[in-house]
Protein backbone atom coordinates (compact mmCIF):
# COMPACT_ATOMS: atom_id res chain seq x y z
CA UNK A 1 0.00 0.00 0.00
CA UNK A 2 1.30 3.44 -1.28
CA UNK A 3 1.05 6.08 1.11
CA UNK A 4 2.88 8.85 -1.01
CA UNK A 5 1.15 10.58 -4.13
CA UNK A 6 3.84 12.46 -5.74
CA UNK A 7 2.49 14.86 -8.91
CA UNK A 8 5.41 16.25 -11.34
CA UNK A 9 4.91 18.86 -13.97
CA UNK A 10 7.62 17.97 -16.27
CA UNK A 11 8.81 16.00 -19.56
CA UNK A 12 10.34 13.24 -17.00
CA UNK A 13 8.70 11.88 -13.82
CA UNK A 14 12.13 10.77 -12.85
CA UNK A 15 10.74 7.07 -10.97
CA UNK A 16 14.17 5.83 -11.27
CA UNK A 17 15.11 8.21 -8.35
CA UNK A 18 12.59 7.16 -5.95
CA UNK A 19 13.17 3.62 -6.92
CA UNK A 20 16.89 4.22 -5.83
CA UNK A 21 15.73 5.92 -2.97
CA UNK A 22 12.86 3.70 -1.85
CA UNK A 23 15.44 0.80 -2.75
CA UNK A 24 18.20 2.10 -0.25
CA UNK A 25 15.24 2.89 2.35
CA UNK A 26 16.13 6.69 2.19
CA UNK A 27 12.12 7.56 1.75
CA UNK A 28 9.10 5.36 1.30
CA UNK A 29 8.23 3.72 -1.40
CA UNK A 30 5.73 6.15 -3.81
CA UNK A 31 3.96 6.59 -6.59
CA UNK A 32 5.05 8.89 -9.20
CA UNK A 33 1.96 11.29 -11.62
CA UNK A 34 3.21 12.92 -14.32
CA UNK A 35 1.43 14.82 -16.93
CA UNK A 36 1.78 17.34 -19.81
CA UNK A 37 0.50 20.77 -17.62
CA UNK A 38 0.75 22.78 -21.08
CA UNK A 39 -2.47 20.44 -22.30
CA UNK A 40 -4.12 22.32 -19.28
CA UNK A 41 -2.77 25.46 -19.08
CA UNK A 42 0.45 27.85 -20.47
CA UNK A 43 2.40 30.96 -18.54
CA UNK A 44 1.02 33.59 -20.60
CA UNK A 45 0.82 36.53 -18.62
CA UNK A 46 -2.38 37.57 -20.14
CA UNK A 47 -4.71 34.94 -18.52
CA UNK A 48 -2.33 32.88 -16.17
CA UNK A 49 -4.99 33.08 -12.80
CA UNK A 50 -7.42 31.26 -14.94
CA UNK A 51 -5.01 29.06 -16.34
CA UNK A 52 -3.44 28.23 -13.03
CA UNK A 53 -7.48 28.05 -11.57
CA UNK A 54 -7.82 25.77 -14.51
CA UNK A 55 -4.76 23.37 -13.88
CA UNK A 56 -5.76 23.26 -9.67
CA UNK A 57 -9.27 22.22 -11.17
CA UNK A 58 -8.29 19.37 -12.94
CA UNK A 59 -5.46 18.31 -10.39
CA UNK A 60 -8.33 18.19 -7.10
CA UNK A 61 -11.68 17.29 -9.68
CA UNK A 62 -9.94 15.17 -11.77
CA UNK A 63 -6.97 13.69 -11.28
CA UNK A 64 -6.84 13.18 -7.48
CA UNK A 65 -10.80 11.46 -7.68
CA UNK A 66 -9.09 9.16 -9.60
CA UNK A 67 -6.28 8.62 -8.02
CA UNK A 68 -8.13 8.41 -4.58
CA UNK A 69 -10.29 5.98 -6.07
CA UNK A 70 -7.38 3.34 -6.80
CA UNK A 71 -4.65 4.06 -3.73
CA UNK A 72 -5.19 4.90 -0.33
CA UNK A 73 -2.53 7.50 -0.12
CA UNK A 74 -2.22 10.12 2.82
CA UNK A 75 0.64 12.58 1.84
CA UNK A 76 1.08 14.22 -2.08
CA UNK A 77 3.57 16.72 -3.28
CA UNK A 78 4.16 18.10 -6.83
CA UNK A 79 7.06 19.45 -8.36
CA UNK A 80 7.43 21.72 -11.17
CA UNK A 81 10.99 22.07 -12.57
CA UNK A 82 12.24 25.25 -14.71
CA UNK A 83 10.49 28.64 -15.10
CA UNK A 84 6.94 27.52 -16.11
CA UNK A 85 6.67 24.41 -14.28
CA UNK A 86 8.17 26.42 -11.21
CA UNK A 87 5.78 29.21 -11.55
CA UNK A 88 3.04 26.98 -11.31
CA UNK A 89 3.83 24.97 -8.16
CA UNK A 90 4.61 28.11 -6.44
CA UNK A 91 1.23 29.39 -7.52
CA UNK A 92 -0.96 26.20 -6.56
CA UNK A 93 0.86 26.95 -3.21
CA UNK A 94 -0.09 30.16 -2.40
CA UNK A 95 -3.65 30.20 -4.01
CA UNK A 96 -4.51 26.25 -3.15
CA UNK A 97 -2.45 25.28 -0.08
CA UNK A 98 -4.78 22.28 0.42
CA UNK A 99 -4.19 20.41 -2.92
CA UNK A 100 -0.96 19.10 -1.80
CA UNK A 101 1.11 18.76 1.59
CA UNK A 102 4.67 19.17 -0.22
CA UNK A 103 4.97 21.88 -3.10
CA UNK A 104 8.88 21.77 -5.13
CA UNK A 105 9.25 24.81 -7.16
CA UNK A 106 12.77 24.70 -8.67
CA UNK A 107 14.15 27.43 -10.70
CA UNK A 108 10.99 29.01 -10.88
CA UNK A 109 10.10 32.52 -13.11
CA UNK A 110 8.31 34.49 -10.43
CA UNK A 111 7.98 37.58 -12.59
CA UNK A 112 4.73 36.54 -14.30
CA UNK A 113 3.07 36.72 -10.71
CA UNK A 114 5.28 39.41 -9.19
CA UNK A 115 2.05 41.12 -7.84
CA UNK A 116 0.89 37.77 -5.81
CA UNK A 117 4.58 36.82 -4.80
CA UNK A 118 5.46 39.75 -3.86
CA UNK A 119 2.76 40.67 -1.90
CA UNK A 120 2.81 41.41 1.79
CA UNK A 121 -0.55 39.14 1.71
CA UNK A 122 0.77 36.16 -0.45
CA UNK A 123 0.44 34.38 2.38
CA UNK A 124 -2.66 35.00 3.52
CA UNK A 125 -4.19 31.32 2.13
CA UNK A 126 -1.68 29.76 3.98
CA UNK A 127 -1.85 30.55 8.30
CA UNK A 128 -2.83 28.03 10.18
CA UNK A 129 -2.09 24.91 7.47
CA UNK A 130 1.05 22.66 7.79
CA UNK A 131 2.66 23.01 4.16
CA UNK A 132 6.38 22.24 2.98
CA UNK A 133 7.56 24.57 0.25
CA UNK A 134 11.11 23.86 -1.57
CA UNK A 135 12.39 26.38 -3.70
CA UNK A 136 15.75 26.19 -5.57
CA UNK A 137 17.64 28.83 -7.27
CA UNK A 138 20.39 28.85 -9.75
CA UNK A 139 23.33 30.80 -9.51
CA UNK A 140 24.52 30.52 -13.51
CA UNK A 141 21.09 31.07 -14.38
CA UNK A 142 20.89 34.51 -12.29
CA UNK A 143 17.52 32.65 -11.11
CA UNK A 144 17.69 33.39 -7.94
CA UNK A 145 13.66 34.83 -6.94
CA UNK A 146 15.57 36.80 -4.05
CA UNK A 147 12.14 39.48 -3.68
CA UNK A 148 10.21 36.07 -3.08
CA UNK A 149 12.81 34.73 -0.78
CA UNK A 150 12.73 38.13 1.23
CA UNK A 151 8.79 38.14 1.14
CA UNK A 152 9.50 34.32 3.09
CA UNK A 153 11.55 35.50 5.35
CA UNK A 154 9.51 38.64 6.41
CA UNK A 155 5.64 37.33 5.80
CA UNK A 156 5.54 33.52 5.90
CA UNK A 157 3.66 32.02 8.31
CA UNK A 158 5.15 29.45 11.11
CA UNK A 159 2.79 26.94 9.80
CA UNK A 160 4.64 27.00 6.35
CA UNK A 161 8.01 24.71 6.80
CA UNK A 162 10.07 26.03 3.87
CA UNK A 163 14.02 25.93 2.45
CA UNK A 164 15.73 27.57 -0.15
CA UNK A 165 18.68 26.85 -1.91
CA UNK A 166 20.79 28.16 -4.54
CA UNK A 167 22.76 25.29 -7.13
CA UNK A 168 25.50 26.16 -9.00
CA UNK A 169 25.61 23.12 -10.95
CA UNK A 170 26.17 23.54 -14.87
CA UNK A 171 24.59 20.30 -15.85
CA UNK A 172 20.89 20.52 -15.82
CA UNK A 173 19.89 17.60 -15.13
CA UNK A 174 21.74 16.85 -12.08
CA UNK A 175 20.64 20.06 -11.05
CA UNK A 176 16.83 19.05 -10.79
CA UNK A 177 17.80 15.51 -9.82
CA UNK A 178 19.30 16.72 -7.11
CA UNK A 179 17.23 19.06 -5.86
CA UNK A 180 14.12 17.04 -6.41
CA UNK A 181 16.08 13.82 -4.16
CA UNK A 182 16.67 16.39 -1.82
CA UNK A 183 13.24 17.99 -1.14
CA UNK A 184 11.33 14.41 -1.31
CA UNK A 185 14.09 13.14 1.55
CA UNK A 186 13.02 16.14 3.86
CA UNK A 187 9.66 16.26 3.01
CA UNK A 188 9.01 12.38 3.24
CA UNK A 189 11.26 12.25 6.39
CA UNK A 190 9.66 15.00 8.57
Amino acid sequence: TCKIITINFSWCTRPFAYELMAKEGSIPACIVVGFPQNKYANSDSTNLESNMDRVAKFIDQELFSYLKSKYNFSKSIIWGQGSQSGLMTTYLMLKYPDLFNGYISDVPDLSLMHDIAYSEQAFLKIKNKNISYYLFGHSTANILNNTFLENLKTNAPEGLNWNYNISEEQNSTIHYLNNYMHSLELFLNR
